[in-house]
């Protein structure tokens, strides 16, 4: 997945409820610069989130 990529897919969040588990796939693939560009996505996701149990599906994913 390329950079754009992931930033449209962080877009569909919190309808697309898959968005979490995908970024970690690429996550767990990227190394460098774009892992830190997919948590800086993470951080996005967060912000749109709308209530809790958006906040623990990125947790289930994404747990700091």
């Amino acid at each position: 997945m390329t950079p754009r990529e992931a930033v449209d897919l962080a877009g569909r969040w919190p309808e697309d409820r898959t968005v979490p588990r995908r970024l970690r796939a690429v996550y767990d693939e990227a190394r460098g610069v774009e892992r830190q560009q997919i948590k800086s996505l993470v951080e996005v996701l967060k912000v749109a989130s709308g209530g809790q149990a958006d906040y623990e599906l990125i947790d289930k994913y994404f747990a700091d």
